[in-house]
């Protein structure tokens, strides 16, 4: 309904990933929570991680999130905002729009591995298409529920600010062109 604020929370596709992410989205739900009344947040979940996600957020100690497989696309069609595991997701979060918080963590050792290997400025996908931060990206150390809530109080707290991230994204809609990308190359 169009009452209250809604967050997607989007951990993952991978065991590993809501290892490292879910507890830090729902320590900032609520920690967000604590901030204003009426917010929700939704966990659009692959069927084979409903449980996980789930153990997750009964173990942080939100009751209420709603967590639902799959309908990502309806999710993030209907939020006001996004806490996303960098991968794909995040630019099909892009195109729809929807202001982003790009988050990654990982182990220690794999961390340094990548770091070492990989020479990019930015991580998420938005920001790669984009050629400039039009999400914010939280990694590694950087990420804690703190930062999480900061930057979404950013956006829910100031319909401006909400919107001039909505038109950052679409930038990523230009760059990628409409419809019809494959019979164009092809």
């Amino acid at each position: 309904d169009e009452q209250g604020e809604v967050v997607a929370m989007l951990p993952g596709s991978r065991r590993s990933e809501v290892q490292y992410l879910a507890r830090r989205f729902f320590d900032a739900a609520l920690l967000m929570q604590t901030r204003r009344t009426g917010l929700r947040f939704v966990v659009p979940a692959v069927p084979a991680l409903r449980e996980a996600i789930t153990a997750h957020a009964r173990d942080a100690g939100l009751h209420d999130v709603l967590i639902v497989e799959g309908r990502s696309h309806e999710v993030l069609a209907a939020c006001d905002a996004t806490l996303i595991a960098s991968g794909t997701a995040t630019l099909e979060t892009a195109l729809f729009g929807t202001p982003e918080v790009v988050v990654y963590r990982t182990g220690r050792l794999n961390y340094a591995i990548a770091r070492r290997v990989v020479r990019l400025e930015r991580i998420g996908l938005p920001n790669i298409v984009a050629g400039a931060e039009v999400a914010p990206e939280l990694i590694q150390g950087g990420l804690t529920a703190e930062r999480l809530a900061d930057r979404l109080a950013a956006w829910l707290d100031d319909a401006a600010a909400r919107e001039r991230a909505r038109a950052a994204l679409g930038a990523v809609r230009e760059r990628l062109g409409g419809p019809g990308a494959s019979a164009r190359a092809a």
